[in-house]
């Protein structure tokens, strides 16, 4: 039982970051390409 709990939170920690970068590369695509730009320089 311990590790279906821990497989279980597991799943929700993975859910909840892609939440967080899908949001944050909503709101900051521009900073995302510039720092891209800055290091192919």
């Amino acid at each position: 039982s311990v590790a279906l709990v821990y497989w279980s939170i597991s799943i929700l920690i993975e859910q909840v970051g892609r939440l967080i970068e899908n949001r944050m590369a909503i709101k900051a695509p521009e900073q995302a390409r510039n720092e891209r730009l800055g290091e192919l320089r």
